[in-house]
């Protein structure tokens, strides 16, 4: 069963005349007929009842229909999406990120790209960096949002997006809110409030890494798996909590945040993709993010 006689059985359906039939398909009345016929064997169903006078659809017929009208539809529905699809402009695009790269920017591309191309599916997933990197190698992830000190992407291409300093946050009465810095010395003395060694190993040593350089240890306070529940901790004088200096914009009530006198930790984040694995739905994406950061 081809494509062109479901067409021309819906045309000769709609018409009952063989004569207007063949006009309306740019074709001559006999190939027409022996296109029907062909279907009707192939089917083994009378599709028309045919005399001198006039041609009726059969109950079969009348069935068929309805139902060739679907598979054209759904058919034409396809090839539209399989030219959308070539094009970048249909699928599904899967993004992985961690939480400090969720900024304005990120969720303005992703708005923008919805707007220019919103028969795309996007899939987020939370990774952190080192398990992306293997995803992107591997295809199960188109694009990531990384920590480039902690994942080794010499294999990807990447784009800069953050590159800022760590603060501290403080409650609002602590001793060392008055000060418009705060030493490393002086936090190496102070509970931190951080997440568990299991939910990132990574940072979690490049942390202590930090504070290594130095010749220090951190004091380890509460364990939280969230910046939210470690700035509440703050807020009621646990100790102080690690973020990235955007984090002070949105700001929590009972908080103050402070800058870290010594070097100390900055926050990278790239968006990464792999070169070998390039598309017309990931160069879209990147395009979008581009014309954001311009």
């Amino acid at each position: 069963m081809r494509t062109r006689q479901l067409k021309s059985f819906i045309v000769l359906a709609e018409e009952l005349h063989f004569g207007k039939a063949a006009e309306r398909l740019h074709m001559q009345q006999p190939p027409l007929s022996r296109q029907i016929k062909a279907l009707e064997n192939e089917l083994e169903v009378m599709l028309f009842k045919r005399n001198n006078r006039k041609v009726e659809l059969t109950e079969e017929g009348a069935f068929f229909l309805q139902e060739a009208k679907a598979i054209i539809t759904r058919l034409t529905a396809a090839q539209h999406t399989l030219k959308a699809m070539g094009n970048g402009e249909a699928g599904t695009l899967r993004i992985g990120f961690v939480d400090s790269s969720i900024t304005e920017r990120f969720v303005i591309t992703m708005g923008r790209f919805k707007d220019q191309y919103p028969k795309v599916i996007i899939e987020l997933e939370e990774k952190v960096s080192v398990e992306q990197v293997a995803a992107i190698g591997e295809g199960s992830l188109h694009i990531g949002f990384i920590r480039t000190q902690l994942a080794k992407t010499h294999e990807l291409s990447h784009i800069n997006v953050i590159n800022e300093p760590y603060i501290i946050a403080l409650a609002n009465n602590h001793p060392m809110a008055e000060q418009e810095t705060v030493s490393v010395y002086e936090l190496a003395k102070e509970p931190l409030i951080f997440f568990p060694h299991r939910k990132n190993p990574g940072f979690y040593n490049w942390v202590l890494n930090g504070f290594a350089q130095y010749d220090l240890m951190p004091k380890f306070g509460f364990e939280v798996e969230r910046d939210q529940a470690a700035e509440m901790f703050v807020a009621g004088g646990f100790g102080y909590t690690l973020l990235p200096s955007t984090s002070c914009r949105m700001g929590r009530r009972g908080l103050t945040y402070k800058r870290i006198q010594e070097p100390f930790l900055d926050l990278r984040i790239s968006m990464a993709w792999n070169p070998a694995h390039e598309c017309p739905l990931v160069n879209n994406f990147i395009d979008v993010f581009k014309q954001q950061a311009g």
